[in-house]
């Protein structure tokens, strides 16, 4: 079974067919200023909270000593921030689910 990609491009491309009556050029522009806001609320420190399917914030990683595994070698590491993604309930419930029939 092929897996397939959720990007922008094919966001955009399912967003259009379910609402046939804006232009494509409208769809994009939509999804690309919904991009640019979360990104822009992140970087500001927000949180972002999307009922039913999760929320986003940014977390600190400190710095620290690690091991590569392969050749054993110590490194360090720098302090840095990530984005941190926490599924809703609903979300969660609707993938157990659905990986439940694929058997």
């Amino acid at each position: 079974m092929k897996k397939v990609v959720m990007n922008k491009e094919a966001l955009i491309k399912e967003i259009q067919l379910k609402v046939a009556s804006f232009p494509p050029e409208q769809v994009a522009l939509a999804v690309e200023s919904i991009l640019s806001e979360m990104s822009n609320a992140l970087i500001c420190g927000d949180r972002i909270e999307i009922r039913g399917f999760g929320s986003l914030n940014i977390k600190r990683r400190e710095a620290k000593k690690v091991r590569n595994p392969r050749n054993g070698e110590y490194s360090f590491k720098s302090e840095g921030n990530y984005v941190f993604f926490r599924a809703s309930r609903e979300l969660i419930k609707k993938l157990n689910f659905a990986g439940s029939n694929d058997n």
